[in-house]
């Protein structure tokens, strides 16, 4: 049993989103959403950057990275 109140507990998102009595193969989603997504922008990104200009597609790119982050650390 996992006592949350307990400072030495670990709480990662399996607690979080309630995947422990769930099928093996949801885990194995998350990760490979994560990896269809870099994926997929790893082949639009370079495009785009070449056709508005490297300086934008970048900033535009870590904008939207320390978001991600941030809002990955808030939950």
């Amino acid at each position: 049993m996992i006592d949350s109140n307990d400072p030495k507990s670990l709480n990662n998102w399996v607690q979080q989103l309630n995947l422990i009595c769930k099928p093996f193969y949801y885990h194995g989603a998350i990760g490979s959403v994560y990896f269809a997504g870099w994926a997929l922008f790893a082949t639009v990104i370079p495009v785009r950057a070449n056709r508005k200009g490297r300086k934008n597609v970048i900033a535009w790119t870590f904008l939207f990275t320390t978001i991600a982050m941030a809002l990955t650390l808030i939950n």
